[in-house]
């Protein structure tokens, strides 16, 4: 299916996902889990394409790697090449994709990022990006990822948990996808936050300093639905308690402990 086919296919609230991500190019999806991030993303990413040859790189744990694949096989029937396996594996894997015309997709795990070149991608895409460390722009991966993002004309960053400590998260992939609105940590905390003096030094609360202006802010550059807030068909979370049974060993070593 091309990018037309596809987006007849999708539910209203992606549709506007795509639209907002298409017209920045550098955005955040931060969806609920479960509410298609991948799909929407792609679909955006396939429609932001001003190229006839494009290559997209795409970034994500390793249990993610063979879902993108697929995705990208179900919906726009492409090649695409997994970069992993043995440091031998990996360079045959790359000199065959340098030599093919028809494989547009790279998809990789983030610590495999440094063997790749930071030139020629016309977009990217970063998943789960609270388990890579790209919540904390001095993280290695997050350099990393800053050096790709200087040649990159789309980006695009993913998560379904985009705060952890509090609003001081969301400075890391805000200063990605727009670098000079959020060119600074401290300019980015005395701005948005709310810090309170203690012994040990400056605290950053969890809450931003007007809570309803930093919404309209992130706005521009980001969507965050829950799925109560647009799959009203969705039925309530249900809890069924399974028993299970010990093995001899698990028992032993189960009693050993409570002693």
């Amino acid at each position: 299916m091309d990018v037309t086919e596809v987006k007849k296919k999708l539910r209203p609230y992606q549709l506007s996902g795509v639209r907002k991500m298409v017209q920045r190019k550098k955005f955040l999806n931060f969806d609920d889990m479960g509410l298609g991030k991948t799909l929407t993303t792609l679909t955006a990413c396939m429609e932001a394409q001003d190229e006839e040859r494009y290559f997209i790189l795409i970034a994500c744990p390793q249990n993610a790697l063979y879902v993108w694949k697929q995705e990208i096989e179900k919906w726009y029937n492409h090649k695409s090449l997994v970069y992993a396996g043995t440091p031998k594996q990996r360079q045959k894997l790359w000199e065959e994709f340098r030599t093919v015309n028809d494989c547009h997709f790279v998809i990789t795990t983030y610590a495999m990022l440094k063997e790749l070149p930071r030139r020629g991608w016309t977009a990217m895409i970063c998943d789960e990006i609270h388990q890579a460390g790209l919540l904390n722009h001095k993280t290695q991966t997050y350099q990393c990822v800053e050096e790709y993002n200087k040649e990159l004309s789309t980006l695009y960053l993913l998560t379904g948990t985009p705060i952890r400590q509090g609003v001081i998260d969301l400075y890391a992939p805000l200063h990605l996808v727009d670098p000079n609105r959020f060119r600074n940590y401290w300019q980015f905390v005395n701005s948005y936050c709310v810090t309170t003096q203690t012994p040990f030094g400056k605290q950053i609360e969890r809450n931003p300093r007007n809570v309803q202006g930093f919404r309209k802010l992130l706005d521009t550059y980001m969507v965050r639905r829950l799925k109560s807030e647009v799959l009203h068909d969705l039925p309530g979370k249900q809890r069924n308690v399974i028993p299970l049974q010990m093995t001899k060993k698990q028992a032993k070593a189960h009693n050993d402990i409570m002693k």
